[in-house]
């Protein structure tokens, strides 16, 4: 026995490899299943076993690859169409099999396709195995609605139901339920992540701001100590000048000290001898004594006055000194302050690598992957408006055409019951007719030919009678089949309607969960805004953060209004003449009509021209006024766009669903 495997794209058909045993087709190192069919020439002798998986785990299996939904959806149809139209070429020797199923059911399976190819096949006792991978939550949300959205591939599934043998009396599930609340929580915690990224980036911010002013308090010290240092060998150089001449004039000091002493010494000496020589010598010369003695006492002064300039240099030579030594013990200080301020520095410069690095890892984590996460969940939310929208209408059209198709049926039920009614009264009449003519056979022998053509005739109705009852019977059969399968479609439509209406309020709980966490936050960080605020800091800082604030937002604000005034400009839907003609006052304030219709012409509810209704804009779209943006400016940058109505003459005009088909 020759059987040949060929599989759908992006299946994980190995969970049914201990089937493929059974039953002689385990795959092979070179084989490939999932692309042989595609040519559909040479298609290998022997029973072809044809397996698939449902779009939604395929395209679980796909995204998990890194392929585009989209792309991978389209792929799985070509697949799945090429096996279709294999298995409808050989439907005499090939079998198509869902491998969920087949891997729950095995023994079932091995059993069906036994009687499907007429074979004996004994199956083993292989210990199956379990697909125990759990997906991806944002995965299968995102696979649930993209195979919602495709309203062609209901066609294809359905031909997949009907080729599949079948092997298990309850239908198994497609794919497993969402956990909402899951989902909800892994996107606050990626808020929360994210919240805390902002948090570390302002940190960071503030500690690059400390370590920027340090640098910038540190080139000023070295500055100041450069300078400093300038001046302490100055001073320095001064001091050792200052030090030589100090010891300079201490030799000369004590040599002239010396040598003063000693000739004052020799002096007095002398003087005593004069005085006692003039004592013993009465004729000495008195104006030679005189002169000597007064050189005595000139060199006495001289001495004296050389005393004094020692002393007041001694004094200007220690006040000198200890100016150096205040100088040195500053430069020390300062010294000692820029180690520390250094210090400090090289540590700020530490914590802002490891900030910068903390920062590069959680950006990495988590800048990318939260983006991208918040908008497949926006996206996702708006296509499950959109599809339940379409479902509803779609429910609603074919409970119409039930109600029509009931209707039909109510009429053929009377239409039946009244040819019942009508062949019955018939059949009476018969029996009645019978009954005469047996009663009266004997009397009315005349009557025999009449009694024959009656004969005739009513066998001749009643093989009428019987035609109809068959043609009856038959409609009623088909109708009967029809009601069952209107009756299995109605019921998969509420079955579908539920299950999009528990989504519905599993996202509107998720939805309320977030505002009520946002709000919590918000609630937060204004009390923390309000500490802030009424910190001594803040209030100090109030008039300098008033004016930069001031100037700031100025500069913001009117480059924002210079923007949405070109765009309005530009557009059809501004009329500055029918602004101005409309409304006279504006003609009198100092703006122009564009700029008049920003700033106050729009919250006034005043239109900006006749194409163009503000108030009813805003009453139709309640999100505009939520979100503050000037409501001609959001049509223009999104509505339009989103196919949203400027006012209600073209939201009447705007074709129905059933128009659009």
């Amino acid at each position: 026995m020759t059987v040949t495997l060929g599989v759908s794209l992006y299946s994980n058909w190995q969970i049914i490899s201990p089937l493929l045993e059974t039953l002689g087709c385990a795959p092979v190192k070179d084989a490939y299943p999932e692309s042989w069919y595609l040519e559909q020439q040479g298609v290998p002798e022997g029973f072809l076993l044809l397996a698939y998986t449902y779009p939604e785990k395929a395209l679980v299996c796909a995204m998990q690859k890194g392929q585009e939904p989209a792309k991978a959806l389209q792929d799985w149809e070509r697949h799945i169409q090429a096996l279709l139209t294999l298995y409808k070429k050989n439907r005499n020797r090939a079998v198509l099999v869902n491998i969920q199923q087949a891997a729950n059911n095995r023994e079932r399976t091995v059993e069906a396709i036994a009687s499907n190819w007429n074979l004996n096949i004994a199956l083993p006792d292989i210990k199956d195995k379990n697909d125990d991978s759990e997906p991806d939550s944002y995965f299968r949300l995102i696979a649930t609605y993209i195979v919602q959205q495709d309203r062609k591939l209901n066609g294809l599934l359905a031909q997949l139901e009907a080729c599949t043998l079948p092997v298990n009396s309850e239908d198994s599930e497609r794919i497993q339920e969402l956990d909402i609340d899951s989902l909800f929580w892994d996107i606050s915690k990626l808020r929360q992540r994210n919240s805390e990224f902002e948090a570390l980036k302002v940190s960071r911010d503030k500690a690059e701001g400390e370590l920027k002013q340090c640098i910038e308090d540190m080139h000023e010290l070295r500055t100041a100590l450069e300078s400093k240092d300038l001046d302490y060998q100055q001073k320095d150089y001064e001091a050792q000048r200052l030090q030589q001449e100090l010891e300079q004039a201490r030799r000369q000091s004590q040599q002239l000290q010396s040598g003063l002493g000693e000739e004052n010494l020799m002096v007095i000496e002398q003087l005593h001898r004069v005085q006692e020589e003039l004592a013993q010598v009465q004729g000495l010369d008195i104006d030679s004594v005189y002169r000597e003695v007064s050189k005595l006492r000139q060199r006495d002064s001289e001495f004296e006055a050389l005393k004094v300039a020692q002393a007041k240099a001694d004094e200007e030579l220690k006040q000198r000194i200890e100016d150096v030594n205040k100088l040195r013990t500053s430069l020390e200080a300062k010294e000692l302050e820029y180690q520390q301020k250094d210090d400090e520095a090289q540590r700020l410069q530490q914590q802002l690598e490891q900030t910068r690095q903390q920062s590069q890892q959680l950006q990495s984590a988590l800048g990318e992957e939260n983006q991208l996460v918040i908008e497949h969940l926006h996206r996702v939310q708006e296509e499950l408006a959109q599809v339940q929208g379409q479902d509803i209408d779609s429910v609603y059209r074919e409970v119409s055409n039930l109600r029509q198709r009931d209707e039909k049926l109510e009429v053929l039920k009377a239409a039946q019951a009244k040819s019942d009614e009508e062949r019955e009264r018939r059949v009476a009449d018969v029996n009645k007719l019978r009954a005469s003519l047996e009663a009266t056979e004997f009397k009315y022998r005349k009557a025999h030919d009449e009694v024959r053509r009656l004969n005739q005739e009513l066998e001749h109705v009643g093989q009428q009678g019987e035609q109809v009852q068959s043609a009856l019977r038959e409609e009623n059969r088909l109708v009967i089949e029809h009601l069952h399968q209107v009756q299995e479609e109605l019921e998969r439509q509420f079955i579908h309607k539920h299950s999009l209406e528990k989504q519905l309020k599993r996202l509107t709980l998720e939805q309320e969960q977030a505002l009520s966490a946002a709000n919590n936050q918000i609630s937060r960080l204004q009390n923390e805004l309000n500490r802030i605020k009424g910190s001594v800091a803040w209030k100090a800082t109030t008039p300098m953060r008033a004016i930069s604030h001031s100037f700031i937002r100025t500069s913001h604000e009117k480059s924002k209004l210079k923007k949405q005034v070109e765009q309005l400009e530009s557009t059809k839907y501004f009329d500055a003449a029918w602004y101005l003609k409309t409304y006279p006052d504006v003609a009198a304030s100092e703006l122009t009509p564009v700029e008049h219709y920003l700033k106050f012409g729009a919250d006034e509810g005043r239109n900006p021209s006749p194409e163009f209704d503000t108030h009813w804009y805003v009453q139709v779209n309640p999100d505009v006024q939520e979100s503050g943006i000037n409501p001609l400016i959001h049509f223009i940058s999104h509505g339009q766009g989103e196919g949203r109505a400027p006012n209600s003459r073209v939201q009447q005009s705007l074709p129905s669903p059933q128009e659009e088909k």
